[in-house]
């Protein structure tokens, strides 16, 4: 795979950071011969898009074969076939790519390689008839559903059928508690999450947004500093300026040691654990390679600071709408709004009415009363 040295080559937005190794993680998993497919349940603006755009390039010169790119809709799909021509071009790796006069929206050609543009439309057919060793599929929790097929993302998958030898990388931001991306995560993959070193005690731990509720490590490993010892909320400027990260063990880390512990971090399937002493996975996975899926917080950018994600979660929490941003986007979860259940004494406190003894309130039509008649054999029985 010729990545990450035409990404560094690509302006602007498409250049990814080579200091973080969760892209090279990632990109030694699309290249094992152990898996088959790639889950990508990520937060926005980590690059997943391009990451896919820059794969396209790679196995087109590297590994040549049939392919499709999908996404959700049309408009989205020429942004990212036009976004392709312009990394080509910049990075001056692919020796031909045909002019913009012959371009169309039925496939686009990399040195010579055809890959088909699929979305799912209103009859699926962009999404079908096609034998394809490579699918990419991008913002796929996005794509609606067509009445008379399956999933529209099953569709995609099965234009690989015909391969012995196949690839499927599928990318999206969750979205509500139907998520298909986090679906896929939790039921079919191998849920590797990314775990990092912690500077000061060496201690191994995942990469959290919020520090454990319960357990051995209640109360630490994640991000704190940004409540006031009641509990209440800093303000986002004053949190974004508190804000740390408390190690499990207790030990405090700076933003400035966030990028140096990203860098050194490793993606470990649920079972398994990194061993202190070798830096290596220990343990047994609980599934197999095969279908590997990602999913981190924002923490793993080399933008977002303990303190820009703690004063973002200010910002939102308590607006329903702006807190499913939040955990969509920024946590990179599914959002599911919280069960509102009336505690007993607030209940009785709404229902209580100042009436006297023994007399019906003036509202009511009829009364019904009813006594609790308990069972003989308890002795309780009332007479």
């Amino acid at each position: 795979m010729i990545l990450p040295r035409e990404i560094s080559a690509s302006p602007g937005p498409y250049k990814l950071d080579r200091g973080f190794s969760y892209w090279r993680d990632i990109l030694q998993t699309v290249q094992s011969p152990h898996t088959e497919e790639v889950i990508l349940n990520l937060p926005t603006q980590l690059g997943k898009t391009t990451l896919l755009q820059c794969l396209l390039i790679a196995l087109s010169i590297n590994d040549p074969g049939p392919g499709m790119i999908a996404g959700p809709d049309r408009d989205e799909m020429r942004r990212v076939r036009d976004e392709i021509f312009m990394i080509i071009e910049e990075s001056k790796l692919a020796r031909y790519i045909p002019p913009e006069r012959e371009r169309n929206m039925v496939a686009l050609r990399v040195q010579g390689v055809p890959w088909h543009l699929g979305w799912p439309g209103t009859s699926g057919q962009r999404l079908s008839g096609k034998s394809c060793r490579y699918v990419l599929a991008t913002e796929c929790s996005k794509w609606r559903q067509l009445l008379s097929h399956g999933k529209s993302q099953d569709l995609a998958r099965e234009r690989t059928k015909a391969w012995t030898f196949f690839k499927r990388v599928m990318e999206s931001t969750p979205t509500d508690k139907d998520c298909f991306i986090t679906k896929e995560y939790l039921d079919k993959s191998d849920q590797r999450k990314f775990h990092f070193e912690c500077p000061t005690c060496g201690h191994w731990q995942e990469l959290r947004w919020k520090v454990h509720h319960a357990g051995e490590f209640k109360g630490c490993g994640g991000v704190t500093g940004y409540r006031t010892e009641q509990g209440e909320l800093l303000d986002p400027d004053e949190a974004q300026r508190e804000a740390y990260y408390l190690c499990e063990q207790g030990c405090r880390i700076e933003e400035r040691s966030r990028k140096g512990m990203v860098a050194g971090g490793k993606w470990v399937p649920k079972g398994q654990h990194v061993d202190p002493e070798t830096r290596e996975l220990a343990g047994t996975p609980e599934r197999s390679p095969r279908i590997a899926g990602y999913n981190c917080c924002s923490l793993i950018g080399r933008t977002i600071t303990f303190g820009r994600m703690a004063a973002a979660w200010c910002r939102s929490e308590g607006n329903p709408k702006e807190e499913q941003n939040f955990v969509n986007h920024w946590w990179g979860r599914r959002y599911v709004p919280r069960k509102r259940e009336a505690k007993p004494q607030v209940l009785a406190a709404r229902l209580r009415l100042e009436v006297e003894q023994a007399v019906a309130p003036r509202f009511v039509r009829f009364l019904t009363t009813q006594v609790d008649v308990q069972p003989k054999a308890q002795g309780t029985e009332y007479p």
